[in-house]
């Protein structure tokens, strides 16, 4: 029943991203966080607001965009994830250790 989730990572560290912008996106709200610029490997980041690149310009961006109805839509448009996932290059990896071992 929100609209937004505030969602910040409690660290910045390429490539740790918790559970947080998922939960939010999954439970209809548009996840607004603060991850390094790398998150755009595993999350579309049309899919939320990453507050980090924006400090630099004083968050100015946020205000407009969270009162604007056609942004906000086209940001719940859009999919959090757009690629398949796979763990096949997991599996073969952790293959290969219990293979060693072995």
């Amino acid at each position: 029943r929100f609209s937004f989730n505030l969602c910040p990572e409690n660290g910045l560290y390429p490539g740790y991203y918790t559970e947080k912008i998922p939960e939010a996106f999954n439970s209809g709200c548009l996840p607004i966080t603060w991850a390094d610029e790398n998150i755009s490997a595993d999350f579309n980041t049309k899919a939320f607001i990453n507050m980090h690149p924006l400090a630099s310009q004083g968050y100015e961006s946020v205000s407009a965009v969270l009162s604007d109805q056609k942004i906000l839509a086209r940001y719940a448009h859009e999919p959090l994830i757009q690629k398949e996932i796979s763990l096949g290059s997991l599996k073969n990896y952790l293959r290969s250790i219990l293979h060693s071992i072995a």
